[in-house]
This record gives C-alpha cells, structure tokens and sequence, in this order.
C-alpha cells in the first residue's frame, strides 16, 4: 500500500474556549486530520483542597503521600461534532508542553478513560460535577489507554498516543463520542513528584493542550518487532545447512522476500542501522562511535514516535541499563544500535541521559514486558555480536532465534496484533540480496516468498505506514512497502 505523504487536504477548526487551532498538515495517507475542540479542562486536587478545583493557565500532574498536595488533570475534547460516526482514525495524539517539574528525571503520566460526564467548571476530587460525587474520589477512570514518562526539559511536548481511546469514542464504546480523558501520575514514587504543563490560556497558542486526530486506514498491527541480524547474504544463509530453525520451521510459518538488499554500495554496518532508521546514512560510512558520528538531526523515526506519543524501546543485548551505552562494552556495539545515534534521544551524547536509559535497555527486559504484557508498541532488538552472527557465525544466530522469537509469538502483544520482522544488517561482499522474514497472525504466511526488490528504505516505510507518521523519512519516500508479504496490512 504505497501512500503517498504529497497533496494536502486539510482543515483546520477552533478550539474551544476561545483557542485559535492551527492544523498540522497531514497528508492523504491517512485521509483527513483535524484538531478536535477542547470543551473542559480542569485540575482536581485532593485533601484541604477537595472541593476546589483550577482551570487555570497550568494543568498538574502529581503524586504524594500527603492528599492536600495530589493532583490529577482532567480533558474533554469534542469528537462527536467533529469527527463522523463510526470514522476510521488512525492516529489521535495528545499533546502538552511542560511548564516546570520538580527534580525526579521522569514521570509517568497514564492516561485514563474517565468514566463519568464531567463539568470543568464544577469538577473537584469530590464531584464530577455540583452536588453529584464521583463513586471513588479523585475521579472515576476507566482503562489506562497510554502512558508517557515526562522529562525535565521545560517547553518540551509530551504526547500520549491516543488513537484507541478516540477509536472507541467515535464508536460510542462509552455511551458518548466525546473524548473524556484522565491524566494520573503511575509511576512515581516521591512525597510530592510534580509535572506543570501549559493549560488552556496560555499566552502561546502553540503552547495549549492539543488533540490532534487523523482519520483514514489504519493498521491492524499494534506492536512490532525488528530484529536485525549480522552480515550474511540469503544464498548462503539457505545453501549452508546451518539454520534449521530458520529454514524448517520459521520459513514454513512465516513470508520471506527473495530480493531485499541493503541500500546501494552502503558498506560497512552501521550507515544500514543509521538507513533503517532515517532513510539516510546522514554521510556515514564507517563504524565510529557516536562521539564522532551523533547526529542533529530529528528526521528519524524513534523521533516521529515520540511526537505520536507511541511507545518505543532499543534492546540491545549486553548492556546494563544503568547508563546510555555509547561505547562499546563486551559483545555490544552502538555500531548496531542507531538509536544512540541521535542527539536528541541521548542528550548529545550524555551517558547519564535519562531518556536514552528510559528507551534503550538491556534486552533480558523485553521478556518481563511480554509476560505483563507492558511491550512498547516499536521494539528494536539487537542481538549480541555472537548472537547476531556477527562474530560466531550462521549456527549461533539460528539457535538464538530458535530460543527468542518463540518467546515473542507466544506473548499476547504479538496474538492480538503483533508483527516480527527479522532482517540482516548488509550483504557480505556485496548488497546481498539478504533475508527479510515477516512473522505476523497478518502475513500471508505457509512459506509465501516473493521476488519484489526491497532495500532497508522498505522497512522503513512499512513501519512508518503502520504507524501512521511522517512525512517519510528519506529514501522511503522512494520505496516499495513489504504489504505483499502481509495478507491484511
């Protein structure tokens, strides 16, 4: 489904409360977009002050152990008027600019389906609105729809992916097809752990809380999971009888391309990691360090993620999690995690970067995610340089995807929407063509294989199309998506 990101058709509409809503131009990959009218917005706070409430210019987030200084935000956005009965949306983004924050590095901010029809002006810890309780005080909330851990960095966005909650307002899941959302702090742990964000008046227009929706196809894969593998061309790989789980039991299962390659003359590994996640290797064409290669740019897709609000996670095996991994380290190499590439995921190149620890960890942590099923919605996994057949060859490789990728499909992230791609970093001794496996409950399947030319800017594409971002990153703009390996896509 190749979509192109050109031809805007858009419109934009007011906000209310007297905000002007400036559109964000998206393209007709996704049909239409808008951003949907703020009816209410309020802060309810506890304790002393349970029967007050602020509509303030500042929304708070906050967690204590005393009741007087908890704080909970709450927003009404109308996606009934707006938005036709039943639309499609494909991607719905709640977006705040943090004002201040106290000194913990994060906090985790869930946000909630409230369940009762509240009234900004007359809402408290107490009352959903005059003279009527909430059941539970401090608000009566429905499922956690998304999280985000909000950093430090004052007049920095934070977005929380909404497309589910809306999805299901635009249904009437509810009994109403407004959006009713709770923000609550879940992952704090401190006396009085606070994020302030810009609220309605603000004096910025740019600065006041958004929703932004975009209506049109949307995926029906939720999670995936990228695993990239280490310099080895398909031919060998398949003529050397030392992959029987891939070649028995993993082809059989799953479709494969025939003709994926890496990017034209694009030698040695880490400008194809740095391609598969800009479109670009930025003039790469070594493995330095990020010391000397970081890049400035925000064209990237871990970048375009976290505008979305959607979830993402680098695991890279051998690391420790206790620091950004900049350097190599045992059998870890950044060279093969492009993530801690990009200046504005590790700070610039900060070991202590508390975004880059949040967002790149120790691979032994994807299995506690699948099991509580938390996984991110974009997992990038590294193997170690034996386990990648970087170092010990076609043999280890095999028998490390024989133990892991089970584990994932056994999980609920990947029954109920996942999708594994497995893939090599390059050829060896030339473009390949190299492996590109595609395991999903929505791939073809049975051993379906096909002989369409694909390069790393394929994956790349097909990854932004399933999550609805953009513009295309570079030379995906150029390529063809992996949709025919996939039976609904």
């Amino acid at each position: 489904m190749n979509r192109s990101w050109n031809g805007l058709r858009h419109f934009s509409v007011l906000l209310g409360l007297a905000l002007a809503a400036v559109l964000v131009a998206l393209s007709d990959l996704t049909g239409s977009a808008l951003l949907a009218p703020l009816t209410d917005a309020v802060t309810i706070r506890g304790g002393t002050y349970a029967n007050t409430h602020d509509t303030g210019a500042m929304l708070v987030t906050k967690t204590s152990t005393t009741a007087s200084l908890q704080r909970r935000t709450l927003f009404k956005f109308d996606t009934s008027s707006s938005l036709p009965a039943g639309a499609s949306i494909a991607l719905a983004t709640l977006r705040l600019t943090l004002h201040s924050h106290d000194s913990t590095p994060f906090q985790r901010v869930g946000a909630y389906w409230v369940n009762k029809s509240f009234i900004g002006s007359q809402a408290t810890w107490n009352s959903y609105r005059t003279g009527l309780p909430w059941i539970t005080p401090g608000g009566d909330f429905g499922p956690l729809y998304a999280s985000a851990d909000v950093g430090t960095v004052n007049g920095s966005t934070v977005a929380w992916d909404l497309t589910t909650m809306v999805q299901d307002a635009v249904n009437n899941k509810y009994g109403t097809r407004y959006t009713r959302v709770g923000l609550v702090d879940v992952g704090s742990s401190g006396s009085g752990a606070y994020r302030d964000y810009y609220g309605p008046t603000a004096a910025n227009t740019t600065q006041r809380p958004q929703l932004i929706v975009t209506t049109g196809h949307r995926s029906p894969i939720r999670t995936v999971f990228v695993i990239v593998m280490e310099n080895t061309n398909w031919a060998d790989l398949k003529n050397s009888g030392s992959a029987p789980y891939i070649m028995n039991t993993l082809l059989p299962a799953a479709s494969h391309a025939e003709r994926y390659y890496n990017p034209p003359g694009l030698h040695p590994s880490e400008p194809n990691y740095l391609w598969m996640e800009a479109g670009t290797n930025f003039g790469i064409r070594n493995d330095g360090l990020p010391s000397a290669n970081h890049q400035a740019s925000k064209n990237h897709l871990v970048r375009q993620l976290t505008d979305a609000g959607i979830s993402w996670m680098s695991y890279q095996e051998d690391i420790s999690g206790t620091s950004c991994p900049l350097t190599n380290s045992g059998l870890y190499a950044p060279k093969h995690n492009p993530m801690v590439f990009f200046d504005d995921v590790t700070n610039t190149n900060s070991s202590t970067s508390a975004f880059c620890i949040a967002h790149v960890r120790p691979y032994t942590e994807l299995q506690t995610a699948l099991t509580k099923n938390t996984v991110a919605r974009y997992n990038f996994i590294t193997p170690n340089l034996c386990n990648d057949m970087h170092d010990c060859g076609i043999a280890a490789g095999d028998t490390w995807l024989s133990t892991e990728v089970p584990k994932i499909m056994n999980s609920q992230a990947y029954k109920s929407g996942g999708a594994i791609f497995v893939t090599w970093d390059e050829g060896e001794g030339s473009d390949g063509p190299i492996g590109m496996i595609v395991a999903s409950p929505f791939a073809k399947g049975g051993g379906y294989q096909n002989t369409i030319r694909y390069t790393h800017s394929s994956l790349l594409r097909t990854l932004q199309e399933i999550f609805s971002v953009g513009p295309f990153l570079g030379d995906a703009a150029n390529a063809t998506d992996l949709k025919d390996l996939f039976k609904t896509f």
